[in-house]
């Protein structure tokens, strides 16, 4: 358990990264406990806790420094502790992955960011033209990625790169590349028609967009 004096004292070193920024180096050990009156094995216990969700990099003999948490580094942090929650059971997350489309694709809609959009046409073309399982799903991750990047907003990139590895999971398990292939026609239609909404619908059609894509495509998601 964490007492209230680990509380003040993780707080401290805390507030100490944000004031320093990314990239930068800690004070001593020695000069930190004389500061902050903390034993430094206490200090060195705390610092590690940092360490391990990725704020903080050892680097050897050079001291402590600080870091920016990146995606991926949240999504390995979390992916454990998700396992012994809800969100672990893929038809459980499907409303949030569902919500966090329809706010990408809301948000490519008004920004119609041609490079990305772009990369979202050809991941279609894969899937009109590809038979093979394996493409099919790799074109489906495509596909998602680029209305993500449309979006052009960080924080939902930020979101959806966190929970990448529970949305992958909830793609495979409710159908992989086989299922897609069993109902190629009805894939290629919500996703086509999922872009083309994009392009040049109103909001409420590509929300109908996506939502027709979910019940199309991933029955068991909608």
């Amino acid at each position: 358990m964490i007492g209230e004096e680990d509380d003040v004292l993780l707080s401290r070193i805390d507030e100490l990264r944000e004031q320093l920024g990314p990239g930068k180096r800690l004070p001593s050990e020695r000069a930190l406990s004389e500061r902050w009156n903390v034993s430094r094995v206490t200090l060195r216990d705390r610092i590690r806790a940092f360490e391990s969700i990725g704020l903080l990099e050892r680097r050897g003999t050079a001291g402590v420094y600080t870091r920016e948490v990146q995606p991926e580094d949240l999504a390995s942090i979390l992916s454990i502790g998700f396992r012994a929650t809800i969100l672990a059971n893929p038809h459980v997350f499907r409303s949030v992955r569902i919500a966090l489309e329809m706010k990408a694709a809301v948000l490519a809609l008004s920004l119609q960011a041609p490079v990305p959009l772009a990369y979202a046409e050809q991941a279609t073309r894969v899937m009109e033209t590809s038979t093979d399982p394996e493409e099919l799903l790799q074109a489906d991750r495509d596909f998602h990625h680029a209305i993500l990047e449309a979006s052009g907003d960080p924080g939902l990139k930020f979101v959806a790169k966190t929970f990448e590895k529970l949305t992958e999971r909830s793609m495979t398990m409710v159908g992989g590349g086989d299922a897609r292939a069993q109902i190629r026609d009805r894939y290629v239609r919500a996703h086509r028609q999922m872009l083309e909404a994009i392009r040049s619908g109103e909001a409420a059609q590509v929300l109908d967009a996506v939502s027709r894509h979910y019940s199309e495509v991933h029955p068991d998601l909608a």
